[in-house]
């Protein structure tokens, strides 16, 4: 039968007065341990009457509502649980800005503008990355190069001096901005900005955010070094074009990739760089932020019986292959040493694929 007022205050005064548990009566009386739940709960809101189904009374399914202020709260307690310290927290050097200078303080009616699909990219950074407290934080009114900056990023903008061909009127509201800058003012606030050496803290801030907030997979870490080339006059160190097979003016971007490709850091080193001291001190520049040490992937750059044997000391696992293997010393090997099958990003590997 459909349990009517007298009964669901039977069963609130079980769950309350004689502490039962929930389940116990629940498989007593026939009912769910939801239900239950539910009862209690409409009962401290609403009291007697949010008990009743009466044609009176309010409509509206009331379990629902439950369901949705338990989503708000759980929501409220995980914003509340994950606090980030950024640099600036720390050092109490954080900037501030004058209320009319934040950004989207100005409302406005629906406009059309060619700049509309930068806002998804914005809302990502607001809702993921904190990324107003970021720029804010650390560069004061300067966030607004830092907004330009993503304009440049998705319009695919090469250089500030482009920014002169950028409808002013239509990039101002979807960037939050009262007036857009004029590129003598990004110039300015560029060379303010680098001015600052921040690179370090901010680079430390961002790549820990993304471990702490559980953005990037903490499994399998993959290492590689990308050669940035140099075109100027100055005299720098020689990078290696494996493409020319021949050294050329640059640096190396040491980067690190999670399963998904997400960049979870990298360093620019001069020249060639050094693959396997990079390697080597991964941990201890990301000791406080994770538990169990990732399994690192590198390419046979990393080969070599010393470094293989630091890794080991250090207990740190990798995967990586042999610098100039012996091709008939891999052919005679037993194809049953390759029996293991695996799936990695949605492609399956098969027993005997992983055969040289």
């Amino acid at each position: 039968r459909k349990p009517q007022i007298d009964f669901r205050l039977f069963v609130i005064d079980l769950a309350r007065s004689y502490a039962l548990k929930k389940n116990k009566i629940a498989e007593a009386l026939g009912l769910s341990r939801q239900s239950i739940d539910n009862w209690l709960d409409i009962y401290h809101q609403y009291g007697v009457s949010g008990l009743e189904n009466s044609p009176r009374t309010p409509t509206g399914n009331k379990a629902r509502e439950l369901e949705l202020q338990r989503k708000e709260e759980r929501e409220k307690q995980e914003r509340k649980e994950f606090q980030f310290n950024f640099s600036f927290d720390r050092q109490g050097d954080e900037k501030q800005i004058d209320q009319e200078e934040a950004p989207f303080q100005r409302e406005h009616t629906w406009q059309k503008t060619r700049y509309a699909g930068i806002f998804i990219h914005q809302v990502t950074l607001m809702s993921v990355w904190q990324w107003f407290k970021f720029t804010i934080g650390y560069f004061g009114e300067r966030y607004k190069l830092f907004q330009v900056f993503l304009l440049m990023v998705c319009r695919n903008i090469g250089s500030i001096e482009q920014t002169k061909h950028i409808r002013q009127d239509e990039a101002k509201v979807i960037l939050g901005l009262q007036q857009f800058p004029g590129k003598d003012k990004l110039w300015e606030w560029f060379y303010q900005a680098t001015g600052d050496c921040l690179s370090p803290r901010l680079l430390k801030d961002f790549f820990r955010f993304q471990i702490l907030r559980g953005i990037v997979n903490l499994w399998f870490w993959f290492i590689d070094g990308h050669r940035l080339g140099y075109t100027g006059k100055n005299k720098v160190h020689h990078t290696y074009n494996t493409q020319r097979q021949m050294p050329e003016p640059g640096r190396t971007n040491m980067v690190v990739c999670d399963l998904q490709g997400n960049v979870v850091d990298f360093e620019i080193q001069e020249g060639k760089g050094d693959l396997k001291s990079f390697v080597l001190n991964l941990d201890d520049r990301w000791e406080d932020e994770i538990g169990e040490k990732p399994v690192k992937v590198f390419d046979r750059e990393g080969d070599g019986a010393g470094f293989f044997s630091g890794m080991v000391r250090n207990e740190n696992p990798f995967v990586t292959w042999e610098k100039h293997s012996d091709s008939k010393k891999l052919d005679a090997m037993p194809a049953e040493l390759f029996s293991i099958s695996l799936e990695v990003n949605e492609k399956e590997y098969g027993k005997g694929e992983f055969r040289p």
